[in-house]
């Protein structure tokens, strides 16, 4: 993991943000959900390369995340029109997250954000925030 990790972080230039982690799997968090773009009509987007620094990134400084991947789960599919009127069909894998309900969560995906979209020459990549309870095991 320390690899991985040391990778992500060069990878996406992502500070170390403090107050994000969940301390356990219960009660009040927020559920961030990444769509994130593998290919479009024109190729690929972001590649499971992308995608695997990503995860190493996320369960680092979340301790985990869950995604869509592989046959068993297999990728989005979605359309869009851009900015000059186009529309784009795409293949997208999904990301959740779930993190303290902090403004230091939400900073670091809206910088995440900034990021993907630079890497990616994407107009935008959609990050999802919704505020969920989580229940407790009793």
């Amino acid at each position: 993991m320390e690899t991985g990790q040391k990778q992500a972080e060069r990878a996406f230039n992502q500070p170390i943000f403090k107050n994000i982690k969940l301390n356990t799997l219960d009660g009040r968090a927020y559920k961030f959900s990444i769509v994130f773009p593998m290919s479009e009509d024109e190729g690929a987007v972001l590649t499971d390369v992308h995608r695997a620094l990503l995860v190493d990134l996320l369960t680092c400084d979340f301790g985990g995340c869950s995604l869509t991947n592989d046959i068993t789960h297999p990728l989005m599919q979605g359309t869009y029109t851009d900015k000059d009127g186009n529309v784009l069909k795409g293949k997208h894998s999904e990301i959740y997250v779930y993190s303290a309900q902090t403004d230091e969560s939400i900073e670091y995906f809206k910088r995440l954000k900034k990021l993907l979209e630079e890497l990616s020459g994407e107009d935008e990549i959609l990050i999802e925030l919704s505020p969920v309870n989580l229940l407790p095991s009793d």
